[in-house]
């Protein structure tokens, strides 16, 4: 819970930054280009938070690293992070940076759950008909969940629209149980 609070709090505080210096959406994908490397470089974080390591050797790796790929002020972000043992957080830092980057441009994150495959066209007819409901733009992120049976299930936020298989016999099996047979 704690490493949720501090990501959160070092995300708002580089996008609110970010947002006078070189713009939110810069920003957002500096972060989630660094994300994407770490990801598929564990041995950079390690290296980044090993504290036997010199500073001003990391500060090189970091300019080596992300030479003309990020802003000045992206490397002096990351740069922060280390001082402050917080670069291991950099996954969920630009995790909940998405999340303020969509934000202010008016988009909400949401997940359609589906039992079995589902072709684009009809992810699309969905998408369009929640945008129109939820007057929101969305970025649907489309899951497989064999547990459904059948049907859909959309969370976008606290807003859950659960039209699936499973759902019903839930409340059939609920309604059966409040039954009483003489």
């Amino acid at each position: 819970m704690r490493d949720k609070v501090v990501a959160k709090r070092y995300a708002a505080g580089f996008m609110s930054f970010a947002l006078e210096n070189i713009g939110l959406e810069k920003a957002f994908e500096e972060l989630a280009y660094i994300k994407e490397l770490v990801i598929s470089n564990p041995e950079l974080i390690e290296f980044l938070e090993n504290t036997e390591i010199d500073f001003s050797e990391k500060q090189q790796v970091i300019e080596n690293v992300f030479k003309d790929a990020v802003s000045g002020q992206t490397k002096l972000f990351l740069e922060f992070l280390i001082k402050k043992g917080r670069i291991v957080y950099i996954a969920e830092i630009t995790d909940y940076s998405q999340d303020i980057f969509f934000d202010q441009k008016g988009i909400k994150k949401a997940i359609l759950k589906v039992s079995s495959h589902l072709d684009i066209e009809s992810a699309l007819i969905i998408k369009e008909r929640l945008e129109q409901k939820l007057h929101k733009k969305l970025e649907l992120k489309v899951k497989r969940d064999p547990g459904l049976i059948g049907g859909v299930q959309v969370i976008a936020g606290n807003i859950v629209v659960d039209d699936s298989i499973k759902r019903k016999l839930e409340d059939l099996r609920r309604k059966l149980n409040k039954v009483k047979v003489n």
